[in-house]
């Protein structure tokens, strides 16, 4: 399994760079694109939760953004 961070719509270069310093912290990578498994980190009405989700075994991409 290949787990990878994409940053979608970050503009800030110091938000970037931490966001690869997560990644490289999780052993994951930061990707350009999405690959496999889309798992978006949300925080709005009608989000489903992710706890109790059976775990990953194929490629997933974790995205986060939204720096307001």
């Amino acid at each position: 399994m290949t787990l990878s961070i994409f940053a979608d719509g970050v503009e800030n270069p110091a938000n970037i760079a931490r966001i690869a310093d997560v990644a490289r912290l999780l052993g994951a990578t930061r990707a350009a694109s999405i690959e496999g498994y889309l798992i978006a980190i949300e925080n709005v009405a009608g989000a489903r939760d992710i706890y109790g989700r059976a775990p990953l075994r194929d490629d997933a991409t974790i995205a986060v953004g939204n720096e307001r």
